[in-house]
């Protein structure tokens, strides 16, 4: 304010003081107390300024108390007293600080360049919804800027039609000099996304500004002197301009000004609201990458899974458009299909995965059955991991309707399909030896190619040897009794897989000697499931596992804690003790360490060290209850509950049962009711005793 001071007391000031007046961008600093903010008040009236400008500073001071959402308590008052807020901007809205309100920067052209002006838009409460724009302010404007206002309303008010009793109030921060200063429709864009974010409470970035008009169904039309107007908005230091696509920036543009910002060509109002809300420096190429891609299906199958999904949510209706062109196109879909593939196999993209799956047609084109099987298996994948499996189990019989003639044509594309299908069945809890009829022949099929492959010197079958390590836990999950067959499948995934002969599929081959291990250990051969372990460990005995423990990956540790719960193993206690200190500094929320701790806390148990059991036990509890890993995870959550409720007092106990029982509840619903029939017909309590008593056949193989 002292500033302001000085120049208003300045002979020549008076233009300075209304440019700065004028300039949202920048805040006054106000005195910290309200009687020298009067003071202050007091000294720019008798200042000598004229009288528009004196009119001008208490609309800006006004405007910064709208919009400060946080006023200095009683400066509000002292302004009143000086200028009493209706009869400045002569309205009659009665509580406009129970409103919002937001500044809205506007291109204005004229005389061959172009300015920005600062329009004032709240959303206030009112029996009336119609829109008020004060009379001072319809005198500075044409009819069709006035109507270009009333189109942007419509525009923000189509985001949310459902919000009522509130009106919007629209005036710029200008001389009120009585003169025509805004014509045309050009701000109609500007105004509209301002008026959107007081409407749903999302800010449009302060980068960015906007000029086109707006066609009352959506569309951006054209404007006059953009190139100007580009200039100005660098001038202004923004740095992204949205302009409507029928108005191009000319070529002779400044470079430097086009280096220092970005201008968007937007045809519809809702990309220009994605564009405005989105942008910031880290997003700017992304963003102009989507803007791009929206228009072309080959470039958006290229660069999707770039594209958050929230962005695909904010231009849903133009996403669908585009992948019905995509599934109407073999080429396209072909392309499409294995891309989001690979993104499903990608965890991180997973969320702009489902945002495609929820825009994308519900009809799988099956005149295209190798592609469409892809989409289908890729979407068992998805919502499979995911813990949605109702929604998986829609994805498995639209893949079951394609598989059989898939797998005629390319039968690798039909073993990644059937290995999903079963790891779906297993995280729903249902365990059968059956196999479907298709894939029955696409064994027999499979085995075929392999001897006729084996015959000419090629032993290695990598699809093959998936197929059979699934089978493997196929099986294994069906219990102890199903051993033989368990060790069948898993003599052939080995072989198929090259064991000691391909050191760049070790991984999955030494991965069959944990599934392997956790079956003998489920069925009593002690010695065999030692032998197991020391394999996938890579060690010679039990002694040399505690050394090792740091470099164990997550899957290892858990098969070594599986061990440590086993009550007829003898595991040296230096293992107990060094996995417990590493698992309590590398703990990390997600499938396999619910079972790591699960698991140490049975160890624990067996040695009779109850306090780590107990916060053991808490963890596993803690990782099954996180909502984001889904129903599979969760129902493990009567594992720890089962022995931690002798371990925990009473009213520890009675004060989370019910949260306990609804979710386990709720996951149980989700999955395979019948299996957990225990939990709906007798209490809970009683129902964690059937879990302890019943653990291993409730939890079979590698979920115990």
């Amino acid at each position: 304010m002292q500033n302001l001071i000085f120049i208003a007391k300045s002979p020549n000031g008076h233009s300075h003081l209304e440019s700065i007046l004028m300039d949202l961008s920048k805040g006054l600093k106000y005195n910290p107390t309200v009687a020298s903010f009067d003071d202050d008040l007091h000294t720019i009236e008798s200042s000598g300024i004229p009288s528009q400008l004196k009119t001008l500073f208490y609309r800006r001071l006004w405007a910064d108390q709208l919009l400060d959402p946080a006023p200095v308590p009683g400066v509000r008052d002292c302004l009143a007293r000086h200028c009493p807020r209706d009869t400045l901007l002569m309205t009659d809205m009665e509580t406009p600080e129970s409103g919002r309100w937001v500044k809205i920067p506007v291109l204005v052209a004229r005389n061959r360049s172009a300015r920005v002006v600062w329009f004032i838009a709240g959303l206030v409460p009112s029996e009336s919804s119609d829109l008020l724009i004060p009379p001072w302010a319809r005198k500075l404007m044409d009819t069709r800027f006035k109507d270009s206002i009333c189109c942007a309303e419509q525009c923000a008010r189509h985001a949310c039609p459902a919000v009522s009793n509130r009106r919007f109030v629209v005036f710029p921060l200008a001389v009120d000099s009585g003169m025509m200063q805004f014509s045309d429709g050009s701000a109609a864009l500007a105004l509209g996304l301002g008026m959107k974010s007081l409407m749903t409470g999302h800010a449009v970035s302060p980068d960015v500004i906007a000029t086109g008009g707006l066609d009352g169904h959506g569309g951006i039309t054209s404007v006059g002197y953009l190139d100007q107007k580009i200039n100005g908005a660098c001038e202004h230091h923004f740095k992204c301009v949205l302009h409507p696509v029928q108005s191009a920036p000319a070529q002779a543009l400044d470079e430097q000004h086009i280096r220092q910002m970005t201008p968007y060509a937007v045809s519809r109002f809702d990309m220009a609201w994605t564009l405005a809300t989105l942008y910031s420096d880290e997003h700017a190429r992304r963003l102009h990458d989507f803007t791009m891609a929206l228009a072309d299906a080959g470039l958006f199958i290229d660069k999707m899974a770039r594209f958050p999904g929230q962005w695909l949510g904010y231009q849903k209706s133009v996403v669908q458009g585009l992948l019905a062109d995509i599934f109407a196109d073999m080429a396209l879909f072909n392309r499409f299909a294995r891309t989001f593939a690979g993104m499903v196999r990608d965890y991180s993209r997973h969320d702009t995965a489902e945002a495609l799956t929820e825009s994308a047609p519900d009809a799988v084109p099956g005149k295209w059955p190798m592609a469409g099987l892809i989409w289908c298996t890729a979407n068992l994948a998805l919502f499979n991991h995911r813990g949605e499996t109702i929604r998986a189990k829609i994805w498995e019989q639209q893949g079951k309707a394609m598989a059989e003639h898939a797998m005629t044509l390319d039968a690798d594309l039909a073993v990644e399909f059937f290995n999903t299908l079963l790891v779906n069945a297993h995280n729903r809890f249902e365990f059968t030896t059956d196999l479907p009829g298709s894939l029955t022949r696409l064994l027999a099929l499979l085995e075929t190619r392999h001897r006729v492959m084996a015959a000419s010197g090629c032993v290695i079958d990598q699809p093959l040897g998936r197929l059979y390590g699934t089978l493997v836990q196929h099986s294994a999950f069906c219990g102890p009794r199903y051993i033989d067959a368990t060790e069948a499948w898993s003599r052939k995934a080995l072989q198929a897989l090259g064991e000691n002969s391909s050191p760049e599929l070790e991984p999955e081959w030494m991965r069959q000697y944990s599934y392997l291990g956790l079956a003998r250990l489920c069925a009593g051969d002690m010695d065999g499931a030692l032998a197991c372990l020391f394999k996938y460990l890579g060690v010679e005995d039990a002694g040399q596992i505690a050394a090792k423990v740091p470099d164990l990956n997550p899957f290892q540790i858990n098969m070594s804690a599986r061990f440590l719960a086993a009550e007829d193993i003898a595991v040296p206690d230096t293992l107990y003790t060094g996995l417990v200190s590493h698992v309590t500094k590398t703990l990390r929320h997600g499938h396999p360490w619910q079972l790591i701790c699960f698991n140490l806390g049975r160890a624990a148990l067996l040695r009779h060290d109850k306090e780590n059991a107990r916060s053991l036990f808490e963890q596993s509890l803690e990782i099954c209850r996180d909502n984001t890993l889904g129903p599979t995870i969760g129902i493990m959550m009567l594992k720890p509950l089962a022995f931690l409720k002798d371990l925990v007092s009473t009213s520890d106990v009675n004060a989370e049962t019910d949260h306990w029982e609804a979710q386990a509840k709720a996951d149980a619903r989700q999955l395979n009711p019948s299996r957990f029939a225990f939990l709906f017909d007798r209490p809970f309590f009683s129902a964690l005793e059937h879990v302890r008593r019943h653990h291993d056949e409730i939890f079979p193989f590698s979920y115990q």
